[in-house]
């Protein structure tokens, strides 16, 4: 398909030899890409004094490993050959705090970062708000720091149940009364319309999104990879035409001045 996989990886409930382990032994069956997230909090249920064992969160892994590129493991020691990650992160332009989200992503270039992953994009203006500050040096305690690329989150919806599953159980995912009201008028024209909807929604955020963002990551709800793959088939014919219609304005003067 000449898409790049990448690996998502959660830290919670995992201790760090364990996530060497599992990574490095990933690595020599040739996974490289890889996206560290810390993991959402477990859910309480009837223990709600309970808490997720956490030994490193998506910091640390994220140092862990770019030192593991480096050739050298927690404890100082040689390791050869070095790992060769390509070290990803996630970022939610829907964070509560969104100063300290911003100062956990500028945390997480520094720890070796080379690329981060937003939340699946049901707003496009939300992410365009991140993204004008993402790199904004008034973010209070924290320097900036080096640009890394930032890929656009997708999701195509295929059903209200899956929409308002994402708003209300997945953490820094947002779905707007619009959304959810298109899905709901696409679903009573039968499933198919419903699977079609959600997949135009995510056309229609990686529209609104390429100007700014590097590429996008696609997931697909409940093993449906076909509704994916369609996402990725809409979105690579935008980019075509607008490259073409780029060739075009510069082959006929229009793009001077």
């Amino acid at each position: 398909t000449g898409l790049d996989v990448v690996a998502h990886y959660a830290c919670r409930n995992r201790h760090m030899v364990g996530m060497i382990s599992d990574l490095l032994g990933a690595a020599s069956g040739g996974v490289r890409n890889v996206l560290i997230v810390t993991g959402d909090p477990s859910p309480a249920g009837p223990y709600p004094d309970r808490t997720a064992a956490l030994d490193i969160d998506s910091i640390g892994l994220t140092n862990v490993l770019h030192h593991l590129n480096r050739g050298v493991d927690p404890g100082g020691h040689p390791v050869s050959p070095p790992a060769r990650f390509v070290l990803g992160v996630a970022v939610g332009q829907h964070a509560p705090d969104a100063d300290q989200e911003l100062r956990r992503f500028r945390w997480k270039v520094e720890a070796g970062a080379e690329f981060a992953v937003t939340q699946p994009v049901f707003d496009p203006a939300a992410a365009h708000r991140f993204l004008d500050r993402a790199f904004d040096e008034e973010v209070a305690d924290v320097p900036s720091v080096r640009r890394i690329p930032i890929l656009a989150g997708l999701w195509p919806l295929d059903s209200v149940r899956t929409a308002e599953f994402l708003h209300h159980e997945l953490p820094g995912v947002r779905i707007p009364d619009a959304v959810m009201e298109r899905m709901s008028a696409a679903e009573a024209r039968g499933a198919e319309a419903a699977r079609e909807e959600g997949v135009q929604i995510a056309v229609e955020a990686a529209r609104a999104l390429l100007p700014r963002v590097q590429g996008i990551h696609v997931s697909s709800p409940r093993g449906q990879a076909e509704l994916g793959l369609e996402v990725v088939r809409r979105v690579r014919l935008l980019r075509e035409g607008a490259a073409a219609l780029s060739s075009a304005h510069t082959a006929t003067g229009d793009g001077a001045g």
